[in-house]
């Protein structure tokens, strides 16, 4: 298994590679996606890749869940869920933004960004590598996935207020 270090070599990210970690910030980080036709559009769940579909997969019930393809950049889709609370601390809002143009190298310093010190360990999932950063005491975990079809997933879950456990 690589480790994210070894991937994180100095390579200089693409103009579309840029825009998915532009499209990321906007809309996992800050919340504040702006879309219009000539952006993306919503769509519904059978309109996404047969390779990720697992990402509509869901063990709670949601108040609300958002799929949006982009235009630009392309190959992109942004997946918003947002969870009715609950007792257990479960994550009340998902985010991702998976695509096929953004390099593995960028999204993992993508991933890295606010947590430079965590050490997260790989894990494979019926056959998805993935990377997992939980920060309780901050109020948020975030992961990364490598996935079907040349697939790059950047995933934030924000659990609400932030716990004191750690």
């Amino acid at each position: 298994m690589l480790t994210l270090a070894a991937l994180l070599a100095v390579i200089p990210a693409g103009p579309q590679s840029v825009a998915v970690r532009e499209l990321f910030r906007e809309a996992c980080l800050e919340g504040k996606l702006t879309l219009n036709a000539d952006r993306g559009k919503i769509v519904p769940r059978n309109d996404i890749p047969d390779s990720l579909r697992w990402m509509t997969i869901s063990n709670s019930t949601t108040s609300r869940f958002t799929l949006i393809r982009m235009k630009e950049p392309p190959s992109t889709y942004v997946f918003i869920r947002n969870y009715d609370p609950d007792k257990s601390g479960f994550a009340r809002t998902d985010c991702s933004v998976a695509s096929r143009v953004i390099t593995f190298e960028d999204a993992a310093q993508q991933f890295y960004e606010g947590t430079p010190d965590a050490r997260p360990e790989p894990s494979t999932y019926g056959g998805i590598e993935w990377w997992e950063i939980d920060v309780p005491k901050q109020g948020y975990a975030k992961q990364l996935y490598k996935a079907g079809y040349n697939f790059t997933v950047l995933r934030t879950n924000v659990y609400g207020a932030p716990s004191s456990k750690q």
